[in-house]
C-alpha cells in the first residue's frame, strides 16, 4: 500500500515487494537529509526494494549525484540521465520566449533499480 511520512525525517522502512520513488526531492535537502535518503533507499535495495531517483541534469544543483549513483552502482541499480523531445502548448511556448528559456527538450537524471531481478 501506499505509505505518507514527513520527508527526510521520517522515511518508510522499504519491503522487498516496495518500490520508491523519489522525484526532484534528494536535491532539496540539506546534507543530513540527503544522506538520510540515500542510505533509506539503499537499505530498501538491499532488502529487495526497486528504486527510481530522478533529478535535474544541472550539476550545480546535484554535485552530490556522481557519489550517490556509484553507491547505487554498487547494489546494481543504474544511473544515467534521460532527456526527450516534446510539443509545448502555446502558453509555454510564450512563457519561454518572453523568459528567454527553452522548454521543447526536458530531462533528468536517473537512478532506476536493481534491474535483472
Amino acid at each position: 500500500g501506499t505509505q505518507r511520512a514527513l520527508l527526510p525525517a521520517r522515511i518508510p522502512r522499504l519491503e522487498a515487494s516496495d518500490l520508491a520513488v523519489a522525484g526532484w526531492f534528494v536535491s532539496e535537502c540539506d546534507d543530513a537529509g540527503r544522506e538520510r535518503v540515500l542510505a533509506a533507499l539503499e537499505r530498501g535495495v538491499d532488502v529487495g526494494a526497486r528504486v527510481v531517483v530522478l533529478e535535474p541534469l544541472a550539476g550545480r544543483i546535484v554535485p552530490w549525484w556522481d557519489d550517490a549513483a556509484a553507491r547505487f552502482a554498487a547494489r546494481q541499480v543504474a544511473s544515467g540521465s534521460v532527456r526527450w523531445r516534446m510539443q509545448r502548448p502555446e502558453w509555454i511556448a510564450r512563457m519561454d520566449k518572453a523568459a528567454g528559456l527553452d522548454h521543447r527538450e526536458l530531462g533528468a537524471r536517473i537512478a532506476v533499480g536493481p534491474l535483472g531481478r
